[in-house]
């Protein structure tokens, strides 16, 4: 479920930047600017019944070349609009809430972190009855 977050947060940043977004680990070299996602954590609670809640936490990261000045002006700008535009994410034509938005700068990059929550109900595993299986184990 996470690489299916990923791409449909790197479907949402194509259509808002016109800058790489990188989903798997950076080699050295990468071309400045572009979007990183990382997934900060992982968790499940569980719930009521055959329910848990599932947490994702994701960081985009937006690095800027290091010799273009004024950055935190832009930083704070494009941060203020990735809170704005990250309220959902939509996958697999289904719309996850974005909660706990929250954006940071500094060394010409910007932090912008977020959870998506969901729900997961699971059925419950079909078993033989007792009355259709024999002593010796064979099923009558």
């Amino acid at each position: 479920m996470t690489n299916t977050f990923k791409a449909a947060i790197a479907a949402k940043l194509d259509t808002l930047y016109a800058y790489p977004v990188y989903t798997d680990d950076i080699q050295q070299g990468f071309a400045e600017p572009c979007f990183r996602i990382q997934t900060v954590e992982n968790g499940t609670e569980r719930g009521l019944q055959r329910r848990s809640l599932h947490k994702m936490d994701f960081e985009l990261i937006f690095a800027l070349p290091a010799a273009q000045q004024n950055t935190d002006s832009v930083l704070v700008a494009m941060g203020d609009n990735l809170v704005e535009q990250f309220i959902y994410v939509e996958s697999e034509s289904k719309i996850y809430h974005c909660t706990q938005r929250a954006t940071t700068h500094g060394d010409n990059a910007l932090h912008f972190t977020f959870t998506i929550s969901h729900t997961v109900f699971t059925e419950r595993a079909v078993t033989d009855k007792i009355n259709t299986v024999d002593i010796d184990g064979v099923i009558k």
